[in-house]
């Protein structure tokens, strides 16, 4: 069977598209099928792959690029489409229609529960761990989940980057 899947095979096709399209399939198949026997002929070394995963989420959290570019991005797009959502600027000049902004106003108010329910939770975590309460619980209400996450995964002693 591995024979098969590795030969090539004879595309009879005047569409040069469809030719490239069939062996881009036939090319992630057999991708797809090496990494299904490497897994099952080592799955001990995959297990301890992702039994590292909080390790490495923990130094991704403590980087820069993490705590200002990823929020900052989160904060200015909440900020964009509160703008789009409420002044109807967006509408008047005809880049979104009105019922796009009642839908921006909806995604706001659900985002906004979803940041209700995590900056109480980012607080208590925070007081739990013998740190302060309230500059976890401003950054989560403004970022929301990113934030919560920085929470939960910083060690003890070490403190928000605000």
């Amino acid at each position: 069977m591995a024979a098969l899947l590795r030969a090539r095979i004879p595309i009879q096709s005047v569409n040069k598209r469809n030719c490239i399209e069939s062996e881009t399939r036939i090319e992630l198949r057999n991708s797809a099928l090496s990494i299904r026997r490497s897994i099952r002929s080592r799955p001990r070394r995959f297990l301890t792959q992702a039994a590292s995963l909080p390790e490495v989420a923990k130094g991704v959290v403590k980087t820069r690029v993490y705590s200002y570019g990823a929020q900052g991005a989160v904060a200015l797009g909440l900020l964009a489409l509160v703008d789009a959502g409420w002044s109807g600027d967006w509408s008047r000049i005809g880049v979104w229609t009105i019922e796009q902004e009642a839908q921006a106003r909806n995604i706001v108010q659900t985002i906004g529960c979803f940041h209700l329910f995590c900056a109480p939770t980012a607080a208590a975590i925070a007081a739990t761990r013998g740190q302060d309460w309230l500059p976890a619980f401003a950054k989560t209400m403004a970022v929301g989940g990113l934030a919560l996450f920085e929470v939960i995964l910083r060690d003890g002693e070490e403190r928000a980057v605000l």
